[in-house]
């Protein structure tokens, strides 16, 4: 009867405990589904300057996982609990009175120092607790039903260092309809000062609305508006104060392209050339720099022989019999338009760089370089400066994210020593010139799977689509621990390098690749290639393809590639893996994603009218923490 009593208790003593352990992983999910939804859909009002916590809403959540766990909860209110420090949103930690004195000591003292500020840095903690009857099976015999166990969780909201990397170029307001001012195509200024300019002012409400989800003095939110350059990092704050992250969203405008129809028709020359074997309209004048003929980043171009265009004399005579070029003169464009360059147009275009902080006394190339450029879209600069700021100034302790919208195509990098004009290289004819510096080489995939043989591809696992490719080239000074520039050491879906370091071939790198780049050292942590050099640090992107980003550029048939930059960038910022794209495959065809259609941490819209929802989507996305 001893040992028959002994193994009883032993029975039931085991039972307790996988009860217990049940109980305590239900809670622990309970307490993270809580957190989850803390940040949804917050408001913030007068009354509830912080955000209320959706309370009712973490309740269900946190219940419903516990019944996902197979833990029944009772009607008593005592057998399920759930606090938060601040539940009225008031920006004051709750009475003692109103929450468990264990949690209470853990909740930050939110009460006022004499210096003004919080006496503690403000937290989201969430508190579950619940009680079970566990079943008792020896004991049972004895009298004795149930004991009830108990178990209590704390998670986090995590704080969130956000940073808002918006396209701001002239095409962020290409629904304005600016009437032309003089001889300007389009002129911005008219809906930048009325904040009229779309799709520019639909990205600017949602992203504001984004950060009304978020907490002072808990997330921080950092914004980059990115156009032919983007800032300094170590000039982007970090903003604590949400306001103004908002003041800071607000003050993005969209840039102002000069007048590329006025570019004189000496430097504008239409001529065919040959791309991926099809004759193709290109042209023949630096889309970069055009006071720039010869690709070395300076306006003098003696390189091209005494009669080029860059040489014509003040009075519009030829200038065969010249001995000096016009160098510094500003006489790409025909701003009267007169068909002649004479001193009105030098005093035109001397106003234009003024008008936009540019002396042209000073840093002469450098100052017309930026603001001479028909071309305004440098997304590897917005991702570059997006991330550096997250890793000069975001927190150990903090999750990072990324929101990136852009609605155009990539034209510009930023300049080096060896290429002053970036990435777009070459000279008069090159193919990058005739292509307005639009890598349209990056290719589709076309997939066929014919299964039984019989011809056709419509039977069950077969396919027949264009899936997302790249014709990528490795760069190798953008990978400073390659030494010999040997291909394993390149991305596996890379071009221009082989076995020997001759294989390089710089020419065919582009601003798109030097795009591909800025993404793999934001977020970049895997790759299929031991012996890539891994920059990226564990941060989550979401990025936003805007109306053309999902088309096909003049040129290019049948490959958005903006939209594939988007999705790699969208892979990426995923769990760092260039190889897990959830848009490779829907699961509900086996077929990737079409074009124009959100997948995965990318999202597309066509006129910004539904970018409210988009941003509202991240915000439920952004983690949570378990913390005891």
């Amino acid at each position: 009867m001893a040992m028959i009593f002994f193994a009883g208790l032993a029975i039931d003593a085991g039972s307790l405990y996988v009860t217990y352990g049940q109980l305590r992983r239900a809670i622990d999910a309970a307490a993270v589904a809580a957190s989850n939804e803390y940040k949804a859909e917050g408001v913030k009002t007068a009354a509830h300057p912080t955000n209320p916590p959706p309370y009712n809403r973490m309740l269900a959540a946190a219940k419903e996982v516990m019944e996902l766990n197979n833990i029944q909860l009772s009607a008593n209110p005592d057998d399920f609990r759930m606090y938060v420090c601040d539940k009225d949103g008031d920006g004051l930690r709750d009475p003692e009175s109103t929450m468990p004195s264990e949690f209470y000591v853990q909740c930050p003292d939110t009460s006022l120092a004499p210096d003004g500020f919080p006496k503690e840095n403000d937290r989201k903690l969430v508190w579950i607790d619940a009680r079970v009857p566990a079943p008792l099976y020896f004991l049972f015999l004895l009298g004795f039903q149930s004991v009830p166990l108990r178990a209590h969780a704390i998670s986090e909201a995590a704080p969130i260092d956000l940073v808002i990397v918006i396209d701001t170029s002239e095409s962020m307001a290409h629904s304005a309809n600016t009437v032309p001012a003089y001889t300007v195509p389009y002129d911005p200024s008219s809906c930048n000062a009325a904040d009229t300019c779309y799709p520019l002012k639909s990205a600017k409400t949602a992203a504001k609305a984004l950060i009304d989800t978020l907490y002072d003095g808990y997330d921080h939110v950092a914004v980059v508006g990115f156009d032919v350059t983007a800032p300094d990092p170590s000039t982007v704050p970090m903003h604590i104060k949400l306001s103004e992250a908002k003041d800071a969203i607000d003050a993005l405008k969209v840039h102002d392209d000069p007048p590329s129809n006025l570019i004189r028709n000496d430097w504008f020359s239409p001529s065919l050339v040959t791309i991926d074997g099809l004759p193709t309209l290109g042209l023949k004048f630096n889309p970069v720099y055009p006071e720039d003929r010869d690709g070395d980043g300076k306006d003098v171009d003696s390189t091209l022989g005494s009669c080029t265009p860059d040489e014509y004399r003040m009075d519009g005579t030829t200038p065969c019999d010249s001995n000096k070029p016009n160098a510094d003169y500003l006489d790409s464009y025909d701003w009267n338009p007169n068909n002649v360059y004479d001193a009105a147009d030098q005093t035109y275009a001397r106003n234009y760089l003024n008008a936009r902080g540019c002396n042209p006394d000073g840093d002469y190339d450098s100052c017309a370089w930026k603001y001479l450029t028909p071309n305004s879209t440098c997304t590897g600069c917005g991702i570059k400066t997006g991330a550096d700021v997250l890793k000069k100034n975001g927190r150990p302790n903090s999750v990072w994210v990324m929101v990136f919208l852009s609605d155009g195509l990539v034209n510009l990098s930023t300049p080096t020593t060896e290429f002053p004009n970036g990435y777009c290289q070459g000279g008069l004819g090159s193919f990058m010139w005739s292509n307005d510096c639009i890598d349209s080489k990056k290719t589709w995939t076309h997939i066929q799977i014919d299964k039984n043989g019989d011809g056709d591809y419509v039977d069950t696992g077969e396919r027949d689509y264009y899936g997302f490719g790249s014709t990528r080239t490795c760069h190798k000074d953008k990978r400073p621990n390659i030494l010999n520039g040997f291909k394993n050491q390149c991305p596996p879906d890379s071009r221009g390098s082989t076995d020997a370091p001759s294989g390089w071939n710089m020419v065919n790198y582009s601003v798109y690749d030097y795009a591909l780049d800025m993404i793999d050292e934001a977020a970049l942590l895997k790759s299929a290639n031991d012996n890539e050099d891994i920059k990226g640090s564990d941060m989550a992107i979401y990025s936003i393809g805007l109306g053309d980003a999902g088309d096909s550029p003049a040129g290019v048939t049948n490959r958005p590639i903006g939209e594939y930059l988007l999705r790699y960038m969208a892979s990426v910022g995923d769990d760092g893996n260039r190889l897990t794209d959830e848009c490779s495959s829907n699961p509900a065809t086996g077929l990737p994603y079409p074009t124009k259609q959100s997948c995965g941490q990318y999202y597309y819209t066509d006129d910004g009218t539904d970018l409210q929802s988009i941003f509202i989507d991240i915000s439920s996305r952004i983690y949570t923490r378990l913390t005891k």
